[in-house]
């Protein structure tokens, strides 16, 4: 009995040896895998345009303390900004910062701006210049492999006030002081004041205007002083038909039997030269 039991399972035990063999004659070979690299490219190259700005300035106005700036000057403070059709930004630097030739997405309806860095409506001595975002917005298209040049006019979008006081009013009123605002018309709102004394002589206020068809404003020019009996006396002089670009040159003069003289002239930038007689 016990011989037959051992027979069987000699016999069993083969039989699960060849059974192991026949599978492991039929496996794959075992082989280290590869990456599969595609020589097809995976969608379209696109061909990138690229554009090359070319900025200018507009009617520098030459002041009485000096100089305006130059445009090497101005340019160290533009920002430029470029968006496409989708009113997305894609570039968006100092113009000091970018490159020569902008490479931009052919096929794409862009708008650009110049302008300075974001300042105060209301500044002494620092000048805002930028391209007209208003009435005249540069767009343009980026053809593909090709440079296309962009003229760009930077302007001054701001108006600039000047204050001088005659000597004899520095004598009769020492403590006199003026101050100038714009006021917009159509919403009966003024906007940051600038103010001088005997002290700011050649200082120069910028207002920002920009080039805003058909927005009125106002330039108010108020004059306060404390008369010989300390009461406080005033006078204002209102400017209409403000626009950018414009240079007052204010003079304060001690009243006589005068009135005020306003005297206009017209070149490549605007002066207006104004004397106002205090008080009146």
């Amino acid at each position: 009995m016990r011989t037959k039991m051992k027979s069987f399972l000699w016999g069993f035990a083969l039989l699960l040896f060849f059974i192991a063999c026949e599978k492991s004659n039929n496996a794959a070979p075992i082989t280290e895998t590869e990456d599969i690299i595609s020589e097809e490219p995976i969608g379209d190259v696109i061909e990138m345009g690229t554009i090359t700005l070319n900025p200018t300035i507009k009617d520098m106005i030459q002041v009485k303390t000096g100089k305006g700036p130059t445009l090497n000057e101005v340019l160290d403070n533009i920002i430029v900004v470029i968006k496409d059709s989708d009113n997305k930004i894609v570039v968006n630097n100092n113009y000091r910062n970018l490159p020569e030739f902008i490479e931009l997405v052919p096929n794409t309806n862009y708008r650009l701006t110049m302008q300075n860095k974001e300042m105060q409506p209301a500044r002494y001595d620092i000048p805002l210049y930028g391209s007209d975002v208003l009435s005249e917005p540069i767009f343009f298209d980026v053809v593909s492999g090709q440079n296309m040049v962009i003229d760009v006019v930077l302007k001054l979008l701001d108006v600039v006030v000047s204050i001088t006081f005659s000597e004899a009013i520095k004598i009769k009123y020492p403590d006199i002081s003026v101050e100038a605002y714009l006021f917009y018309v159509s919403n009966e709102t003024d906007y940051y004041p600038l103010s001088w004394n005997i002290l700011d002589v050649g200082r120069l206020g910028y207002f920002h205007v920009g080039y805003n068809g058909g927005i009125e404003a106002e330039l108010v020019v108020t004059i306060t002083a404390s008369n010989d009996l300390g009461v406080e006396i005033e006078t204002e002089k209102i400017y209409n038909n403000i626009t950018a670009n414009q240079y007052y040159s204010i003079s304060i003069e001690e009243a006589e039997d005068s009135l005020i003289s306003f005297n206009v002239t017209l070149s490549d930038e605007e002066v207006i030269n104004d004397t106002i007689t205090f008080p009146n």
